[in-house]
């Protein structure tokens, strides 16, 4: 997959750097470079990011860089925008771009700021240079000369910087004890940490800090357990969606980087509804209906496993085009625009994922002809238990459509993902002359049971176009279910973002995307857009195909359960199109390293190398190999399971005496692989 990012530390000395363990990027051993500042080198803490080269640039850990160069930080959670000061300059940065604003001016450079294993890296040149300071790379001894005035030196801010004061804290794990409350109401914040001896809680919408707690519980393996209340507020009519975030601290300072910050979304009701008992199976009564357009509306059932699919039949007036469902999670959203009509009503039946466990709840809204989607919706309770369903797809059946792109335009492609049983050995679109418009016999992917289809097939009309998929097993027998898509005239003179063609396949949350994108001729550059705005790349250069420019850009998808955006600008770069678009990838979680914890750097040869490793709860093996290739070590069960993620307690004796190289290999069942070096040296 997806998600929701931002700052570290700079150089290291080499002989500090041999007993220290090696930061990777991504799946193989980065280089470390020396960072030297007006002369002197600088040091970084052994158990943190260091200096390093990725895609032949060299990256530095941001807070650690910033305290050498005499800057001060604030971090800024909702826009992601880390602001830089000191005396007479103020410098401004959006992670993942690659745009720096000093003191108000846009520099743009070559490289962006990228995320790895929870530390923040920025490319040297771009904090190096936004200060005024010269930045040259010497290629003989692999190091990087920064020279600028200002400066302090190296042992003033080695001597004085509380970062050094112990380990940073890391939260592990921040949960709310109910997704909404009423106004006047609480719910209990739970926060576990490490090396945390103090937590804040900010309101995410005001930044307005809310409460700081200092009195935790201690568990047994170290970590911190904190508990705050947080009290529903509402002025308005209507459920509001608001943000908490949580904040590590120690007895220095509050820590602003991910794995110290953690985003908690919930809902403020105002009907006193806001939640009904687990055994309360009447859910067509959760709540008043609020729409004038709104008949009724029911589930199938209101106790549902993990992944199991919820009906939802939703009854409304003749003006009703399509209805959307939504949960609490903002991870899932169904669509449907399929309804029977009779005595001037209209029912739909929209099937939607039940992928989080706990209280659920759906929120109906509806689509009215020539106004869009209401501004109120209703919501349907339900309960989901741990335990994924028995039920398996294997007789024929469409499970599922998708339709990606929320705008189509006349002989412009509609990209769609058709979710069928296992059985199905083909899967075709037809128009409603009952031509094809699309056939494919490879399925794109396969997830939770089921087989995954993508098509993509031209939009000829503007206005609604009505189409039928076809599901076909191997002798020929079939189902069907139809689709209706609305397309969008334009003008050649429009400035118009017309398409998005996702390139790269198999992605998951995390993981970078490429995309093409086609747009009319007017559009002079563009933006790929998370789905709060936030930029994540953009480009400049194009091809021309007749009237059309086809730009290629490519982006980190953080969630890929999230809508993404492309914006089309002008020559006087003013936004003029908005184009929204779904990913195509797994949403199943990502492998990550957590934290690699090794005892000692230098062992005896009879003595045993030991480390804890914690990782993602998807790993479902663990080996280590030393440089030459040999496994030395492998796993297949955790030593601990954590709510969501594993401990390994490793322990392995060395063979070779010397400096030596293992590499950490995890796996999951779907052999996926990530990797991470760590260097011992190995004694008599």
């Amino acid at each position: 997959m997806k998600c929701v990012r931002k700052l570290a530390s700079l150089a290291m000395s080499v002989i500090m750097l041999l007993s220290s363990v090696c930061f990777a990027l991504e799946v193989q051993a980065a280089e470390v470079i020396p960072v030297y500042l007006n002369g002197q080198l600088l040091e970084y803490p052994a158990n943190d990011a260091q200096p390093q080269i990725y895609q032949n640039r060299t990256y530095v850990p941001i807070r650690k860089t910033a305290e050498y160069l005499g800057l001060s930080i604030n971090w800024n959670s909702k826009t992601e925008t880390l602001t830089f000061s000191r005396e007479g300059l103020t410098i401004d940065h959006t992670m993942r771009s690659n745009i720096v604003y000093v003191s108000g001016k846009a520099v743009t450079f070559d490289t962006r700021s990228i995320n790895v294993q929870n530390r923040t890296l920025m490319p040297i040149r771009m904090l190096g240079e936004s200060i005024g300071g010269t930045v040259e790379w010497d290629n003989n001894n692999r190091a990087v000369y920064i020279t600028t005035a200002n400066a302090p030196t190296v042992t003033e801010t080695t001597t004085s910087s509380p970062v050094n004061s112990g380990a940073a804290p890391e939260i592990i794990s921040a949960t709310l004890s109910k997704s909404e409350i009423n106004v006047g109401s609480t719910a209990k914040v739970s926060v576990k940490a490490k090396n945390a001896t103090k937590i804040k809680l900010i309101d995410g919408q005001t930044q307005k800090e809310l409460d700081i707690i200092s009195e935790y519980g201690e568990e047994s393996d170290g970590v911190h357990t904190f508990e705050a209340l947080i009290k529903g507020e509402n002025d308005t009519k209507e459920t509001v969606y608001k943000s908490v975030i949580v904040v590590a601290g120690n007895d220095s300072k509050f820590f602003d980087e991910l794995s110290q910050t953690k985003t908690l979304i919930y809902a403020v009701t105002t009907d006193g509804s806001s939640k009904k008992d687990d055994d309360d199976d009447d859910s067509s009564s959760s709540e008043k209906i609020k729409s004038d357009y709104l008949i009724s509306y029911k589930l199938d059932k209101t106790k549902y496993a993990v992944d199991d699919y919820a009906y939802i039949t939703v009854v409304t007036k003749q003006d009703v085009e399509k209805v959307r469902i939504t949960n609490n999670f903002n991870d899932s959203r169904s669509e449907s625009s399929n309804f029977t009509e009779k005595n001037n009503q209209r029912t739909f039946e929209i099937k939607h994922r039940m992928s989080e466990k706990g209280s659920v709840n759906l929120y109906i809204t509806l689509y009215i002809e020539d106004e869009g989607y209401e501004a109120v919706n209703q919501r349907v309770s339900a309960t989901v238990g741990n335990t994924s369903s028995s039920k398996t797809y294997d007789e024929l059946e469409i499970v599922d459509i998708e339709i990606l792109n929320d705008t189509v335009y006349v002989d412009e492609d509609a990209h769609i993902l058709v979710y069928t049983s296992t059985d199905v050995a083909e899967v075709s679109v037809y128009d409603d002359n009952d031509k094809k418009a699309a056939s494919s016999y490879y399925y794109y992917g396969k997830e939770d049971g089921q087989l995954i289809w993508k098509l993509n097939f031209p939009i000829e009309y503007s206005g609604r176009n009505k189409f039928t998929v076809y599901a076909y097993d191997k002798d020929d027998e079939k189902v069907s279910e139809g689709i209706k898509i609305d397309g969008e005239k334009y003008s050649s003179n429009d400035c118009v973002v017309l398409s998005v063609d996702q390139i790269t396949s198999n992605v998951r949350s995390g993981d970078t995307c490429k995309f093409e994108v086609k747009c009319t001729g007017d559009v002079s550059w563009i933006v790929f857009a998370d789905r709060r705005g936030g930029e994540i790349s953009r480009s400049t250069s194009s091809s021309k195909s007749s009237s059309k420019r086809i730009f290629t850009i490519s982006g980190d998808v953080d969630d890929i359960d999230e809508d993404y955006y492309i914006y089309g600008y002008d020559d006087n770069d003013n936004k003029q199109s908005t184009y929204k678009f779904r990913i195509v990838g797994s949403s199943s979680s990502k492998l990550e390293f957590r934290d690699v914890d090794v005892q000692t750097s230098r062992v005896d040869i009879d003595d045993d190398i030991e480390l804890t490793v914690e990782t993602s709860d998807n790993v479902s093996k663990m080996t280590i190999e030393d440089q030459s290739g040999n496994r030395v070590y492998k796993k297949s069960k955790p030593t601990k399971e954590k709510d969501d993620y594993y401990i390994w307690e490793v322990s392995f004796q060395p063979e070779e005496k010397g400096r030596n190289t293992f590499t950490i290999i995890i796996e999951d069942d779907d052999d996926n692989t990530k990797e991470w070096d760590f260097n011992v040296t190995v004694t008599k």
